[in-house]
């Protein structure tokens, strides 16, 4: 599973690279956001996938937080959680700096 991320002007969305396989297949993602002080900025639901063995997705976020306000400059953390069929679930974290 692979996460990549990096700087946000937040004149134009971040583009979110996600790519994942799981022999179980997979059956749901979510991507959060938290900013530096550990508060959940955003939540993405990837809704429910049909067992697929491979997810490769590009998932776009426009530096807005649950209520669509812009958030602030600084660190943030995203978080891209799976689940595979089993209820196993995976984690995987990067930083990406908004400006």
């Amino acid at each position: 599973m692979q996460l990549s991320a990096t700087t946000l002007n937040v004149n134009q969305p971040l583009s979110i690279d996600v790519s994942a396989s799981d022999q179980n297949g997979l059956v749901g993602w979510s991507l959060v956001v938290y900013d530096a002080n550990g508060r959940m900025i955003k939540f993405l639901d990837g809704g429910t996938l049909q067992e697929e063995l491979l997810l490769s997705k590009r998932i776009q976020w426009d530096a807005t937080d649950r209520y669509g306000a812009l958030v602030g400059n600084g660190e943030y953390l995203l978080v891209l959680s799976l689940l595979d069929q089993g209820r196993n679930f995976r984690r995987v974290e990067a930083s990406v700096r908004v400006e």
